[in-house]
């Protein structure tokens, strides 16, 4: 999700939906700005295999026609074809199916920044391509363009007139000096992992990390120097343990580190970054930097952090 002024905007399964927020305890729904089919979505997001077909070999899916809407519930039918038990056939009858425009505002975030306002546009990922909204004068979304990634994208992050994407395959470099006309400048490639990124005037900083989805067992910080935006070049990498998110304050990293809780890096000499601290938590999942605080999203809570004693970190609330 992304705030411009007083409006939310998010991706409720394909479409793009504008939420009013001017009122925090009365939130209203903007039906009229809702963008229809612009981001690809699990069809199958409400049926659990595991949880579901423990008792069953095989299983597979009836055809679901998107046009009628979304599927919220499927019926469970155990089939005899050929002399044996060939399927269970999850049906998407008329029960179960919700029309696009009758859909509560039902809105998910996405894991890092997948959207980003930039001037009057809004900058949001869609597995293979970054899609630009034009945000009008009464702050309405309207499809503006698309460009290829060429590579599964997961993250954004906007430095002066460069945009950093973090994909699962690398960290791409776009010119957005035009902000309408985003150019490709050069990608660095690594093992395919999942990818979020920051940067400051020099370095960009990526943490890699291995697990369910992310097809490594990796797990590692690394330093890219910005010198030449269009010949990027590791500078140096630090091991960790699950690394998600992460945020940059002058010489210190604050990196989210799954299990492993909050660590904080002294990156001074950026090709020799040193573990100063960890500040344990049951599950560090993102980190918003407001200084001289720190928003840490964590497994079911939100932490805020007073950051102004780098490398300590005072917990505020929770």
């Amino acid at each position: 999700m992304a705030i411009i002024d007083d409006f939310l905007y998010a991706d409720q399964f394909s479409a793009m939906v504008v939420l009013d927020i001017t009122n925090m305890n009365d939130i209203n729904f903007i039906e009229d700005y809702t963008v229809k089919q612009v981001f690809n979505y699990d069809y199958y997001w409400a049926f659990d295999p595991v949880e579901e077909t423990d008792a069953y070999e095989y299983y597979r899916f009836d055809p679901i026609d998107s046009e009628k809407g979304i599927v919220v519930g499927w019926d469970l039918e155990i089939r005899w074809e050929k002399n044996y038990i060939y399927d269970i056939f999850r049906e998407n009858t008329l029960d179960n199916v919700v029309a696009l425009e009758d859909q509560a505002p039902k809105s998910q975030a996405g894991s890092l920044a997948r959207f980003l306002p930039i001037d009057n546009l809004l900058y949001a990922l869609n597995e293979w391509e970054l899609i630009l909204f034009e945000i009008d004068e009464n702050k309405r979304p309207l499809r503006f363009g698309k460009t290829p990634t060429n590579s599964s994208a997961e993250t954004l992050f906007r430095l002066n007139e460069l945009l950093f994407v973090g994909t699962t395959t690398g960290m791409f470099v776009y010119g957005i000096k035009d902000t309408r006309n985003p150019v490709f400048f050069s990608r660095i490639d690594h093992f395919r992992s999942c990818d979020p990124v920051v940067a400051d005037q020099d370095f960009a900083y990526v943490t890699l990390r291995g697990g369910t989805n992310c097809f490594t067992d990796r797990n590692e910080l690394q330093i890219i120097s910005l010198e030449d935006p269009k010949n990027l070049e590791v500078v140096s990498r630090q091991i960790l343990f699950n690394p998600h998110g992460l945020a940059v304050h002058e010489n210190h990293l604050i990196v989210c580190d799954g299990t492993a809780g909050i660590k904080v890096i002294d990156i001074e000499d950026r090709t020799a970054p040193t573990i100063v601290n960890t500040h344990p938590v049951d599950f560090a999942y993102d980190v918003i930097l407001d200084y001289p605080l720190a928003i840490v999203v964590g497994d079911g809570k939100v932490y805020q952090y007073d950051i102004s004693q780098l490398p300590e970190l005072t917990l505020v609330s929770e």
